[in-house]
């Protein structure tokens, strides 16, 4: 940013909300913020603030000063952000101008209330957006802070004093961008159950050694440079025109065909007595005898007067008693009729 921008800034309100801008004592005096405090200042609203733009705002809600050092706290109405703030401090010494970024941290105390500069400078808890599901945790929101002469301000503040701001000395609404909806945090991986069979009408249920009709999850929180990579019977296609990728399904396409059932999730086993992971019965599993003749493979074939045809299509075969080839006595018409 040019240096210029800032020397305006010094002149004027901004980044706050153009306005007299009147901080508290403790004692309840009246004390009005110079202009040349802040040059500069910017937040990143994260997933989880609850941040909305237009209902919700930042705003100054402290400041400290310790010796030669200022503490300045800023916080959020968002709903999400409630119990943290973006605490930036400064020496009266250091370079005007200078850029500090944070991130949000939690207060289970007044930050004022420490009666020392080391105590100023000390930590606290850094606040994340809750992760139940193993993501890395984020900053619920962060922020940068530029300042100005702070002469001004010295000549105000002794050390050990405290002005409380409000809600009112709030920061500009552009510089507040919010992530809600705006970015993916991470991908996650995950397969919907299989169609499973059902018994037949009056046989056992068939009963599975894990629960079924759940989604089930493979990877959680993928980040960094990700590969989607075709797998069997699998097409991607990629439009750079709106953006998007299609997934779609090809017989032989991506990996090819699996030579076996591609299990869901790690563990994924078929029902006791069956061999498939659906539960169903293979083909070789179906038709167990013919004519009390059992086997893996059956050979069927046509003897004299008889014909065998299958269809691939519809997985049947005929068996058509043609009679062809064979020597047939019919009776005539009038032997028929001289019989009865």
């Amino acid at each position: 940013m040019r240096p210029g921008f800032y020397n305006d800034n010094a002149a004027r309100h901004y980044p706050l909300v153009s306005a007299p801008h009147e901080l508290q004592t403790p004692d309840g005096d009246p004390v009005l913020l110079p202009k040349s405090v802040f040059v500069d200042f910017g937040a990143i609203m994260g997933m989880d603030a609850g941040y909305v733009a237009g209902s919700h705002r930042i705003y100054l809600r402290k400041i400290c000063r310790f010796g030669d050092r200022f503490l300045f706290e800023f916080r959020s109405d968002a709903p999400g952000t409630f119990g943290t703030s973006l605490f930036f401090s400064r020496e009266l010494s250091d370079d005007i101008n200078q850029t500090e970024y944070q991130d949000s941290q939690n207060w289970d105390q007044d930050e004022c209330s420490l009666d020392s500069e080391s105590s100023a400078q000390s930590s606290t808890p850094s606040s994340s957006s809750s992760s139940s599901d193993g993501c890395p945790d984020e900053p619920l929101w962060s922020g940068f802070l530029i300042c100005g002469d702070l002469s001004e301000l010295a000549e105000l503040m002794a050390s050990g004093a405290v002005l409380i701001g409000s809600d009112d000395i709030r920061i500009e609404p552009a510089l507040i961008r919010d992530l809600a909806m705006g970015h993916v945090r991470s991908i996650n991986l995950a397969n919907d159950d299989r169609t499973r069979v059902d018994a037949p009408d009056g046989c056992d249920e068939i009963v599975f050694p894990f629960p079924t009709g759940q989604t089930y999850v493979r990877a959680r929180c993928l980040t960094g440079a990700l590969q989607l990579i075709a797998g069997h019977n699998t097409v991607l296609t990629q439009d750079q025109f709106d953006n998007s990728i299609t997934v779609s399904a090809e017989v032989g396409a991506g990996e090819g065909e699996p030579c076996e059932q591609v299990a869901l999730f790690a563990g994924e086993a078929p029902p006791d007595g069956r061999t498939l992971l659906d539960g169903a019965l293979g083909c070789n599993e179906v038709l167990r005898s013919i004519n009390g003749i059992g086997g893996q493979f059956f050979d069927i074939i046509g003897g004299q007067g008889v014909a065998v045809t299958s269809d691939p299509e519809t997985n049947t075969v005929s068996i058509d008693i043609s009679m062809i080839n064979l020597a047939i006595c019919a009776p005539s018409e009038s032997s028929a009729s001289s019989e009865g």
